[in-house]
């Protein structure tokens, strides 16, 4: 059997299209991740659904997008105001913390961080410090020594 043009442009044709579906799948992941993080972001019961929906199923394994969705349902735990959504915030944290400890732990010590170092210069909110302590007891890790105002 002998090698064609005709075989050659078909095969160059197929290698295309399986590049252009691979990259259209990326991209379409990538839609799916940047979703969630807005979601997280957004208003109360986007917030809820989809920490509810990621204490029941799958997070990225991609360090750096699980550090993202991470780094965002542990923002919603301490600065969304609905005790109804943080109903459902705190096992989805709880669970991450669970399957990625240091990765969870990590983040909220940032965050502790932060509140810490500008505790003097910013009027934090009794709410805050006190979600995040709340968030804190709820994943068993030690409170700070910063004081809630």
């Amino acid at each position: 059997m002998e090698w064609k043009t005709s075989d050659t442009i078909s095969a160059i044709a197929v290698v295309i299209s399986l590049v252009s579906f691979a990259f259209s799948y990326l991209q379409y992941r990538k839609a799916q991740h940047n979703e969630v993080l807005r979601a997280l972001q957004g208003d109360k019961e986007s917030v809820a659904y989809v920490a509810y929906r990621l204490g029941t199923g799958e997070v990225p394994k991609d360090k750096r997008r699980r550090a993202e969705i991470l780094t965002s349902l542990v923002l919603a735990a301490i600065f969304t105001n609905s005790d109804r959504t943080r109903a459902l915030v705190h096992p989805a944290v709880r669970k991450m913390h669970t399957r990625f400890r240091d990765e969870v732990r990590t983040i909220v010590e940032r965050i502790e961080e932060d509140f810490d170092q500008y505790s003097n210069q910013v009027e934090l909110q009794k709410k805050g410090k006190k979600h995040l302590d709340e968030l804190k007891s709820i994943l068993e890790l030690p409170h700070s020594e910063l004081q809630t105002k």
